[in-house]
Order: C-alpha cells, then structure tokens, then sequence
C-alpha cells in the first residue's frame, strides 16, 4: 500500500511541477524573458533560468537571437517580473485556502 502511495504522489509532483513549468515559461515570454524552472526533487533544490530577448536580430536558422544572462545580473525590475511570473504559475497550481 506504501509504494502506491508513493508512485501516485510522484505522478501528481510530475504532472504539477511539468504544469507550473509551462506556466512560468509562458508568463515569462509575455514579459519578455526566456525562462525555465528546473526541480530537483532529490536535492530539494529549484532552479530559476531566464534569459532576456533581444527582439530584432534573427540567427541564421530563423530563431531570434537571444542574450544569456544569469540571475543576479538582471535588473531590479526584471527580477520582480521573474519572482512575479514565479507566484502566479505556482498560485494557479497550488490555490491558497484564502483568496
């Protein structure tokens, strides 16, 4: 009985962490940024990749060109827009007992 219960509880962690992924990567894009969540279940870790577009530029395989910058170089405000998009994909997943 424990291992269902553990198979069902780490189908229900996949199907929200890949739902709250998709989210924030779709937040970010509305706000400019490229971004990706990356869960390490085993190492309780979570780890926040943006990266800023460079709207204009087109490579040569017709992708935009876009400029990597880590975390802490972004700005004050491009950090909030990121901590933001963070809150509201994980609020639409995890709904608070309070609204």
């Amino acid at each position: 009985m424990e291992a269902v219960r553990k198979d069902i509880f780490k189908l229900l962690r996949t199907s929200m962490c890949r739902g709250i992924k998709r989210e924030f990567i779709m937040m970010a894009n509305t706000n400019g940024l490229e971004g990706n969540l990356d869960f390490g279940h085993k190492q309780r870790t979570l780890a926040i990749n943006v990266r800023h577009l460079q709207r204009g530029g087109e490579e040569e395989d017709g992708q935009q060109d876009v400029k990597g910058l880590s975390l802490r170089s972004l700005s004050g405000g491009e950090r909030s827009k990121t901590l933001a998009c963070l809150v509201m994909s994980l609020w639409k997943y995890l709904r608070p007992p309070f609204r």
